[in-house]
């Protein structure tokens, strides 16, 4: 038989819980102290799938399919590939991993957040030490109509270009 807990305890653990994040202030992410190494244009797609849950249908994220550009160079060169997962895979063979932390704002609707990532780099390669990656200025990305019932199951690979930093 499971039991509720008593209102005191529900109580006494979130004052326990507040007390002790008393302590932290906002964390600025990137850090201060954090070194900006890279700068991409990023031009790809966006997919979603159609889903169904009680609230109806609605397009669920699957991840991103982009090219992510040097444009400081003539003519840009390709440097690296965005793929599932927030994975960067460099054209040196180096693949880091990412997971957003920070969502920012946006423009309108039909245009990604600007965001944050924390990585996972890997030990060599040209993604070597990097930490963090921000995603900035945006521009769609985003599906702009529910789905419906004949597209259950169906993918929709919406345009975005985004510029990404990425930080040691």
């Amino acid at each position: 038989m499971l039991r509720r807990p008593s209102v005191f305890a529900v109580v006494l653990s979130s004052a326990l819980l507040l007390a002790g994040c008393a302590g932290l202030g906002p964390t600025e992410v990137p850090p201060k102290d954090a070194v900006a190494v890279q700068s991409w244009f990023a031009e790809g797609d966006m997919r979603f799938r159609c889903e169904y849950d009680e609230e109806g249908f609605y397009w669920a994220f699957q991840g991103p399919d982009a090219r992510l550009w040097n444009d400081a160079v003539k003519p840009r060169r390709l440097e690296a590939r965005l793929t599932d997962g927030f994975t960067v895979r460099h054209r040196d063979g180096s693949v880091l991993t990412a997971k957003i932390i920070e969502n920012r704002g946006r423009a309108s609707e039909e245009n990604l957040r600007d965001a944050v990532f924390e990585t996972m780099p890997p030990e060599t390669g040209a993604l070597r030490g990097v930490r963090w990656m921000e995603r900035r200025r945006a521009e769609g990305g985003m599906p702009v109509t529910r789905c419906s019932p004949s597209q259950r199951g169906m993918t929709l690979r919406v345009p975005f270009t985004a510029r990404w930093i990425l930080y040691r």
